[in-house]
């Protein structure tokens, strides 16, 4: 009787132990890494990246899933438009290299889309027939059209995994907040509650125990997320500019916790999340992973990288350096972005990185093109991607800066532009760029030679408070001639403000920075603080809440009709202007009212010649910029 109670007991012992066993999961994330596949700076003398680049991440996630098998890899999207690996491979390249490290999912942030809907159909459907990885966006809306069968099939709303009898289940949410992207006749659903929830209680049903979601909104957002999906333990933001040292902690509306984070874009950083769950998330830890020179390259990678990087060079050998190629010494960090808070702060707002830009557009045109009758470049904040970083710069480098252009020649670069403004005109757009300072620096307007002071206080279009041009007072009534790109001049042109402007041809935004750098190889990081703001404030009191406006554009290409399909019901006309590739106003701006039964407005485009168009569509407070192809 004594040997079975000690067996019946032993029994029970080991059946409580099995029972309460704590299980140790790993979740690896990269963030917005835009095909940054090559280290970037800081560089050794030889070149060499000292930071970042997708050897140090494999590395790093060799490493990570080799002490836990329990690991589970994502990619929250955004792996296009930024590299020149990306504009030659269209991201293939990475992610067959992720693929190898058993990436789970990747999810589809806008920038997916800025080569448009069909390329990018035509890359994740190749990707998944080559690599099995799995394509999750629980919003994004992709019609019932022959010509998006591939990408509807492949597609998944949600992605669930089980680790040791831990399910673990990922959602996906994807905004349109980039000027340049062109869903066509695809959709991010904007009021995605429902969906969202009727997506959990399909989670629920298959025993999903711990959910993800990775987020492409903004952060007021996210910080909702927890009182409104009180199911989602964790929200991977794919904020590009928000990337954390330690996470949110939010308590949720049902008392538990959720929370949010984000790394660092790039391939600067690798985001860590440790778990112990045993009925329940037991302990969570996350850190945001430097890949800094501590951690060493995988050597197989770094040979992959090597062969491509040769081709690299090859295919554009003809226009830019080597990657191997020094262009010059930098000794101060060259800062790009600017937050609200800064935006609204009392002092200068230049930043080394667009003043760098504009006067490099300067002296393109007035040395290339003998244009001696300049008086000043710009451009908009929101047309720069990446510092600049201190010691050795390559090309590399120098295209990670403005890499959003795309030209349909050249793949290298908006083109310059020479647009003649008066005065009037100046301040009008000056004005109007301010207003968006509550939102973000995407309209914020730098240059090399016109001053400007504003008072971040005043509201709407009273902000600017004075303008020089050349150290003179600006005459309203007298033309100046500017140079910038293109895809500004399309939106001056869109608002009325510009008219009368010249596309350069053979000129790229990129040539004209290798240029200039090389003519001044040494560079310092400097200003001239040409923009100042005497707010009497120190912080943004009420943010604007962003405009979800949406307009998709099908079909692409197009023969004989483009439709704009708005999707904020809200919007009671809409205005549309086309240009063709030498930026002229092939379709005069016009306004068209949206009726209540339909939302789709249809543009004859029979009399245009094949070729590539770019459009402009804006709204009360909103611009959309795209291209399409004009097919016989």
């Amino acid at each position: 009787m004594k040997r079975i109670f000690l067996s019946a007991l032993l029994c029970f012992f080991l059946i409580t132990q099995a029972q309460s066993e704590v299980k140790h999961i790993t979740i690896l994330h990269l963030n917005e890494t835009h095909s940054n596949l090559l280290a970037g700076s800081p560089r050794d003398d030889e070149l060499n990246g000292k930071a970042g680049g997708i050897a140090r991440a494999v590395s790093l996630i060799k490493k990570e899933k080799s002490k836990n098998p329990n690991t589970m890899l994502l990619h929250t999207g955004g792996f296009s438009s930024g590299d020149l690996f990306y504009n030659k491979y269209y991201g293939d390249l990475e992610l067959t290299i992720l693929s190898l490290q058993g990436l789970d999912a990747v999810g589809i942030q806008c920038n997916e889309f800025d080569r448009g809907a069909e390329i990018f159909q035509q890359t994740a459907y190749k990707i998944s027939l080559q690599t099995g990885i799995n394509f999750i966006s629980s919003n994004l809306e992709i019609p019932e059209d022959e010509n998006f069968s591939d990408l509807k099939n492949l597609v998944k709303k949600k992605y669930v995994k089980d680790f040791d009898g831990v399910k673990i289940g990922v959602l996906q949410l994807g905004v349109l907040d980039n000027l340049n992207s062109d869903l066509g006749p695809l959709r991010y659903i904007d009021n995605y509650n429902d969906l969202i929830n009727e997506l959990l209680s399909e989670l629920k049903a298959e025993e999903v125990d711990i959910i993800i979601l990775i987020s492409g909104l903004d952060k007021e957002s996210n910080l909702r997320i927890p009182e409104l999906f009180p199911s989602i333990d964790i929200v991977i933001a794919n904020d590009y500019y928000a990337s954390m040292q330690e996470p949110i902690v939010v308590e949720n509306s049902i008392g538990g916790n959720s929370y949010i984070l984000c790394s660092s874009p790039n391939y600067r950083g690798v985001g860590k999340i440790s778990i112990e769950y045993d009925e329940g998330i037991e302990s969570f830890s996350w850190s945001n992973i430097n890949l800094d020179s501590t951690i060493k390259e995988d050597l197989q990678v770094k040979a992959i990288l090597d062969v491509y990087t040769e081709d690299i060079d090859t295919s554009y050998s003809y226009l830019v350096p080597a990657v191997s190629h020094k262009l010059a010494e930098i000794s101060s960090f060259y800062k790009e972005h600017l937050t609200c808070e800064e935006l609204h702060s009392p002092g200068y707002k230049d930043t080394p990185i667009a003043s760098l830009i504009c006067k490099a557009y300067t002296h393109w045109a007035e040395n290339n093109l003998g244009m001696e009758d300049i008086d000043f470049s710009v451009i908009i904040n929101g047309a720069t991607m990446q510092p600049l970083y201190e010691g050795p710069i390559n090309a590399l480098d120098l295209f990670r800066v403005i890499s959003y252009g795309f030209s349909a020649d050249k793949t290298l670069g908006n083109r310059l532009v020479r647009i003649s403004l008066t005065g009037a005109q100046i301040i009008a757009g000056l004005s109007y760029s301010l207003t968006f300072i509550d939102e973000s620096d995407d309209f914020f307007i730098q240059s090399d030679r016109l001053k400007y002071t504003y008072n971040s206080d005043v509201e709407s279009l009273f902000k600017l408070t004075d303008l020089t041009i050349n150290g003179e007072a600006v005459d309203i009534a007298k033309t100046y001639n500017v140079i910038t790109n293109e895809i500004i001049v399309y939106a001056l042109n869109f608002l009325g403000i510009a008219e009368n402007y010249e596309i350069l041809e053979n000129s790229s935004e990129y040539y004209a920075l290798i240029e200039y750098v090389l003519n001044n190889p040494l560079l310092d990081g400097s200003t001239d603080n040409n923009i100042l703001n005497i707010a009497q404030g120190s912080a943004v009191q009420v943010l604007k809440e962003s405009s979800n406006s949406q307009i998709s554009v099908f079909p692409n290409p197009s023969q004989n009709t483009i439709n704009f399909c708005i999707e904020d019901k809200a919007l009671a006309s809409v205005s549309i202007a086309i240009y063709d590739n030498q930026g002229r106003a092939v379709k005069a701006r016009k306004s068209y009212e949206i009726s209540q039964n339909s939302s789709t407005i249809s543009l004859d485009i029979q009399d245009l010649s094949s070729g590539v168009y770019t459009y402009i569509a804006g709204g009360n407070s909103f611009l959309k910029f795209g291209k399409f192809i004009k097919t016989e």
